[in-house]
């Protein structure tokens, strides 16, 4: 029986069908693909709605197997889709179904409102620092991973080096290598112009 695999991405998707009955060449069929309205038929039907992606059989080849990359598909959440194959007959035949996650498009880069200098006051305000990690976890959303809950920093209070150190740690938890320029900050010790450089340097490299 055939099954459908697919593979979400940012704003798109990747699809497989494995298993047909016959080889996917155009002495079997026409084309297979897939749907976003319901269809489950084994018996054949001569048209169906909601196709998203088609691809059309080669005039040869062995593989019971077929494939499409980056279908685009938006917005961003999760959908169920159906696979089908239209048969040389004319027919079309349920082939699968399963789930996928779209993720959704690469945030834009973090720039500070503030030039830091070395050596000079730092000037960044509570709700500067907390759009920061609201973008910290609209990239995190991009790469298919959950929020970090970060601990909301409020007007006219210190940023102690715990709450430094999320971002860093929300950062470096994106995986490939994000973030592993970014130092841990002591306890007591001073946060530094470049700790907050490297920070937006960091998000930013994400591709």
């Amino acid at each position: 029986m055939p099954s459908l695999t697919l593979t979400g991405k940012s704003l798109s998707f990747d699809w497989t069908i494995t298993a047909l009955s016959s080889a996917f060449n155009t002495s079997n069929y026409i084309s297979a693909g897939v749907t976003r309205n319901t269809f489950t038929s084994t018996a054949g039907v001569a048209s169906i709605t909601g196709i998203i992606s088609t691809v059309n059989a080669p005039a040869s080849g062995s593989s019971t197997s077929v494939s499409a990359s980056n279908v685009s598909l938006t917005p961003a959440g999760t959908y169920q889709l159906w696979a089908w194959a239209r048969a040389a007959n004319g027919l079309y035949y349920a082939a699968g179904t399963a789930t996928v996650v779209i993720r959704p498009a690469r945030p834009t880069n973090w720039a500070w409102t503030n030039t830091f200098t070395s050596g000079q006051p730092l000037n960044i305000t509570a709700t500067e620092w907390n759009n920061f990690c609201a973008r910290i976890n609209s990239f995190r959303a991009y790469k298919g991973i959950a929020n970090y809950s970060f601990t909301t920093v409020t007007s006219g209070g210190a940023m102690t080096a715990a709450q430094a150190n999320q971002a860093r740690t929300a950062i470096q938890g994106i995986g490939g290598g994000a973030g592993g320029l970014i130092p841990s900050v002591a306890t007591g010790g001073n946060i530094n112009a470049s700790y907050f450089i490297t920070l937006r340097n960091e998000l930013n490299a994400i591709t």
